[in-house]
């Protein structure tokens, strides 16, 4: 049989719900990056294969913006830059050259991913920009300020806000479902 060549990032691409959004915070973010030679076929065995994957805030590229770093070798070791907002990270690389990639954000904003391969982009990658919108809201995590919430006098009118956030305490500003209420005792 003849072997595959060397992995070649022009040909090399990732599939997945992790590549794009919008996302809910907490979700599942999966990827798989498929590691191609320069003729397209699958090189499943190779010591020189090293993807880098990097999730990155949108509002910058400076190191302090890097939230996710994972480096991707046949026998699968890992490093993060930065662990901030990761709620967990796991991968694994099947014996068909596939690298597979999970993880979850929990803070809410835009994202940037890409992926190298010796320090070239393979392709399709850098990714469009996604966003991670809010959860559902936590009761405890939620509160409310206002005159009306230290009490008051039968027919005088008092006032409060709800300021409604999610368990990763992600402020929620807009998208509450329809019917979605807020009980006051």
């Amino acid at each position: 049989p003849i072997a595959a060549g060397a992995v070649f990032a022009g040909t090399s691409f990732a599939t997945g719900n992790g590549l794009a959004g919008p996302a809910e915070a907490g979700s599942l973010r999966e990827i798989e990056i498929f590691a191609k030679d320069v003729y397209n076929n699958n090189v499943t065995q190779s010591v020189n294969a090293a993807f880098l994957l990097q999730v990155v805030g949108a509002t910058g590229v400076s190191e302090q913006d890097i939230i996710y770093s994972l480096s991707l070798t046949h026998s699968f070791t890992h490093f993060l830059t930065r662990s901030l907002h990761i709620f967990t990270t796991q991968g694994n690389i099947e014996s068909n050259g596939v690298y597979g990639v999970s993880y979850n954000l929990t803070r809410t904003g835009g994202y940037n991913v890409s992926i190298t391969l010796a320090g070239a982009e393979i392709s399709g990658s850098p990714y469009p920009t996604f966003t991670v919108v809010p959860t559902t809201p936590d009761a405890i995590l939620c509160t409310a300020s206002g005159t009306g919430t230290i009490g008051g006098y039968a027919g005088i009118e008092q006032s409060f806000s709800i300021v409604p956030r999610d368990k990763f305490s992600n402020l929620i500003t807009q998208g509450l479902s329809a019917g979605y209420s807020f009980g006051v005792r």
